[in-house]
């Protein structure tokens, strides 16, 4: 073979040398398998962040729940006679029956000032004094600037759509709704269900006939600070049927949207 004849084989594009070096492409195969620990990864934080949310969710509802069990336990031995020689008494004294008995014992902020309970719907819960963030944590809130749980005025209560007051949203026209404090208890009947704006501050005016006033906000299901509020009316179970009539006085009652209930 002649020296050309050797070159030319050498340098065919088909010779045995020149496919020993192809061009080298990465294959599918091998991008998905530098992609997955990557991947993996991102599950593990993801996986982890996660748990970590709903171990701190967790922990508040826990906290919450204790501490109403502790109320609970506390407020049940506040109304046993022996701790409370008022309800042994042939006329006992009614929270917020008079101003006087209002200076006597002045409400704090966070103080457990009644238990509100319907039945149909299970809720149980102890109302605090006040629509704080921390007071609403722990219970459901009584709003300031409404008369106190008694037998008179526009009693108004908040509290958090996805604790306390999760089911208001299946609350029906009829239903009972106890009130208790330390002295007696009184009963509802809901009368109406509506949703309002956080501006419309006459569902906590005051009224001639005896009415309780829950509110929370709504939608139930809305993702971060809900828009609007929905409220919740009822009449004292022995006043005769008929929407309850605002006496045109005006209330100092908060705005509700500064109730914090999201």
């Amino acid at each position: 073979m002649s020296l050309f004849s050797m070159s030319v084989v050498l340098f065919e594009p088909s010779s045995t040398a020149c496919r020993s070096h192809p061009m080298r492409k990465t294959s599918p195969g091998i991008k998905t398998e530098k992609r997955r620990p990557v991947l993996r990864c991102t599950f593990v934080v993801l996986l982890a962040s996660g748990l970590t949310l709903l171990g701190v969710a967790g922990v508040f509802y826990l906290d919450a729940f204790l501490y109403q069990r502790y109320l609970g336990r506390r407020f049940q031995a506040e109304q046993s006679p022996a701790r409370a020689p008022d309800a042994v008494s042939e006329h006992p004294k009614k929270v917020g029956s008079s101003p006087s008995h209002r200076e006597v014992q002045p409400i704090s902020p966070g103080e457990a000032v009644a238990r509100l309970e319907i039945p149909r719907l299970g809720i149980s819960v102890m109302v605090l004094e006040g629509v704080d963030a921390g007071t609403l944590q722990y219970g459901v809130g009584h709003i300031p600037g409404t008369p106190l749980p008694g037998p008179t005025g526009n009693v108004a209560l908040a509290g958090h759509r996805d604790t306390f007051f999760r089911r208001l949203k299946d609350i029906r026209t009829g239903d009972e709704i106890l009130l208790t404090t330390t002295e007696r208890t009184y009963a509802y009947r809901v009368r109406a269900s509506e949703v309002v704006e956080p501006r419309d501050t006459w569902v906590l005016a005051a009224t001639e006939d005896p009415t309780l006033t829950l509110v929370t906000c709504y939608p139930f299901s809305y993702l971060g600070p809900a828009p609007k509020r929905f409220v919740v009316q009822a009449r004292r179970a022995f006043e005769s049927s008929g929407s309850a009539r605002t006496s045109g006085r005006s209330t100092s009652a908060l705005p509700l949207e500064t109730v914090s209930t999201t």
